[in-house]
């Protein structure tokens, strides 16, 4: 399978507990199978992962901390390569322990 780690910043030049972000980048359709904790994500959301370039998906302690919700863009300050800032559009939520207990 192949996959990236990309860690940035949502203020370029600060980094902060409030402002920092990781990404495991992906081809969506891995998702399921390298990532056992999501192996019951939703197919809609792999979907839009695959129809949005840009796509990403978030948690919710991340989203509170950013101020973002789903349906969001924002754009993030690469500090694990050198100016390869990219800019994201939210396009579903992790699953977490607050979704967890939701469903239950």
């Amino acid at each position: 399978m192949l996959w990236c780690f990309y860690g940035g910043t949502t203020e370029k030049g600060k980094i902060t507990k409030e402002n920092i972000v990781f990404f495991f980048a992906m081809i969506p359709d891995q998702i399921k199978p390298m990532m056992a904790e999501l192996g019951d994500l939703p197919d809609d959301l792999v979907d839009k992962l695959k129809s949005t370039p840009e796509a990403c998906l978030m948690g919710d302690d991340r989203l509170e901390a950013l101020n973002l919700k789903v349906g969001d863009t924002f754009k993030v300050y690469s500090i694990n390569y050198k100016d390869v800032d990219l800019d994201f559009k939210i396009v579903g939520r992790l699953p977490g322990p607050a979704m967890r207990r939701r469903r239950s």
